[in-house]
């Protein structure tokens, strides 16, 4: 079986627009909200930082769980809304596409 992982940038909004008053911290489950309306349930691990807070950007590695969403829908340069929940936390965009295989080889 093959795994989508997608290398982003995110830009978490400012509290006082909406965003989080607490921390975002590695390991932690959110949404990817795409243009056509989908939403795909995710894992995001920092890749630059231990947490990131309001306002701040950061770098993540993000991989998908519950369903693997179409390889089409990700490419280089696409953008997306962060969600945590129904709120918005955030907003991001695809640095890299990489699709790893997690198959097991028999010898």
């Amino acid at each position: 079986m093959n795994v989508i992982e997608l290398v982003v940038n995110i830009e978490l909004l400012a509290e006082n627009k909406g965003g989080k008053y607490a921390p975002v911290f590695p390991g932690t489950g959110c949404s990817l909200f795409l243009s056509d309306g989908s939403i795909w349930h995710c894992l995001q691990e920092f890749t630059d930082r231990e947490f990131a807070f309001s306002g701040e950007s950061y770098k993540a590695k993000i991989t998908f769980f519950d369903q693997i969403p179409p390889l089409e829908l990700f490419y280089k340069g696409k953008d997306f809304k962060l969600l945590e929940g129904q709120q918005e936390i955030g907003s991001g965009i695809i640095l890299e596409v990489k699709l790893i295989s997690n198959e097991l080889t028999a010898h």
